[in-house]
């Protein structure tokens, strides 16, 4: 859990929940101007070379940070 938090922290640490919140397996923190969304991948489920993620506002950057 440690070495998750070192890398994704930020999108952690001092966010809030934010809309749309929760849809299916893809839900969304918020800090200052910055939303971050985490896609939860069920137990042994193999990584998706592509995600639709469910965010109907405008956004300007997608920052992708894949985890292994």
């Amino acid at each position: 859990m440690g070495e998750w938090l070192k890398k994704y922290g930020e999108a952690v640490y001092g966010t809030r929940i934010t809309a749309p919140y929760f849809l299916d397996q893809v839900a969304f923190t918020k800090k200052e101007n910055h939303v971050y969304c985490f896609y939860l991948y069920e137990e042994n489920e193999s990584q998706k070379k592509e995600l639709f993620i469910p965010y109907k506002e405008k956004v300007t950057q997608i920052d992708e940070v894949s985890g292994s």
